[in-house]
This record gives structure tokens, C-alpha cells and sequence, in this order.
């Protein structure tokens, strides 16, 4: 499952190494999804810049694939955290 069609997504926005992920401000508070999807990328050790609804993905330009892999992988297991969903459960990507 893609991060687009996770639960609260709204839009995916993506330029080489920078990304966005808006959260969806219509069914539900979407700057509060992002802070808390944030705070439990933080708990798992990787940080996100939060811009209201959006989540600021800006990686260093020297991380390796597998680095870059890790960073998704925390990003999908918390936005199913916060979703409420299994995050084991997840197929990253």
C-alpha cells in the first residue's frame, strides 16, 4: 500500500529527495494528524518538519537506498499508528 492511499492522505507531493504529505482537512483535522504522525516518526527516530497539514519530508542528499527505505518504513508504520491501524500488517512503498 502506497503512502497516497493510507488513511487521512490527501496528496503526495514529491521533487527528487524532497516530499510532502498532505493530510486531508476535510473529513478530520489534518494539522492534528500530521503532528501526530510526526511525533510518532520522532518516537521511532526519524523527524518530520510539520507545515500545517503537510508533513516535509527533506532527507540529507547523501543518505543510501537503504536509509531512504527506513525513512518510508516509519513513515507508513506511523501514519497506520496514528490511523489506528496494524502497522505490522503494512506493505511499505
Amino acid at each position: 500500500q502506497g503512502v497516497r492511499q493510507m488513511p487521512g492522505v490527501l496528496d503526495v507531493r514529491c521533487d527528487g529527495m524532497l516530499a510532502g504529505v498532505e493530510f486531508d482537512s476535510h473529513n478530520a483535522d489534518g494539522t492534528v494528524m500530521c503532528r501526530q504522525v510526526s511525533d510518532a516518526a520522532q518516537a521511532r527516530g526519524v523527524f518530520f518538519r510539520v507545515i500545517g497539514d503537510v508533513l516535509a519530508i527533506a532527507p540529507p542528499y547523501i543518505c543510501t537506498d537503504a536509509e531512504i527505505h527506513h525513512i518510508m518504513d516509519v513513515l507508513t508504520d506511523s501514519i497506520l499508528a496514528v490511523a489506528g491501524a496494524d502497522p505490522a500488517a503494512s506493505q511499505h512503498g
